[in-house]
C-alpha cells in the first residue's frame, strides 16, 4: 500500500531558497555561454475524485524527474515536493493528476546587490546633460 501525503505536510521553504534549490534558476551569468532564458513547465494539479484544484506544480521538465515547486490554491508560499505523484486532495483525500500543462519562458537575471550598486553622487556627465537637452527640444 502506498502512503499518500497531503500537500500541506511538506516543509515550506522561503521563496528565494525554494526556487534556486528546486529549479536552479540562478546560474552565474558572467559567462557568455550560459542561457539567459529557461523553459519552465507549469501544471495544474486537480483531484480525480472531486475535481477540485489541488494546486500548481512548477518544474524544469515534464514529466518531472526530480523535485517540483508546489503551491496550494490558498497558500502564498511555494514548497518543494519530492514525490509529487503522492499528492492528495486536501478536501476529500482523493488521488491527484496533472490537468493542464503549459510552458513558460523565464528570464534568468543575475542577482543585484543594491547595497553595492548605489547611484553615483554628484552632477551628471556633460554628455548626458546635452543628450537630455536634445531630447527635450525634440519632444
Amino acid at each position: 500500500m502506498v502512503k499518500r501525503t497531503a500537500p500541506t505536510q511538506a516543509a515550506p521553504l522561503s521563496e528565494p531558497q525554494t526556487e534556486s534549490a528546486a529549479l536552479r534558476m540562478q546560474p552565474d551569468l558572467s559567462f557568455p555561454s550560459v542561457r539567459k532564458r529557461q523553459r519552465v513547465y507549469v501544471a495544474e494539479i486537480v483531484c480525480l475524485l472531486c475535481g477540485r484544484e489541488a494546486g500548481t506544480a512548477l518544474s524544469e521538465r515534464w514529466p518531472p524527474t526530480g523535485p517540483i515547486l508546489f503551491q496550494a490554491p490558498d497558500a502564498r508560499s511555494r514548497m518543494v515536493v519530492h514525490a509529487w505523484w503522492r499528492l492528495c486532495c486536501a478536501v476529500c483525500g482523493g488521488n491527484t493528476a496533472a490537468d493542464n500543462v503549459t510552458t513558460r519562458t523565464v528570464r534568468l537575471e543575475p542577482a543585484i546587490d543594491w547595497r553595492e550598486e548605489r547611484p553615483r553622487p554628484g552632477r551628471p556627465p556633460k554628455w548626458l546633460v546635452e543628450q537630455r537637452k536634445r531630447n527635450e527640444g525634440a519632444a
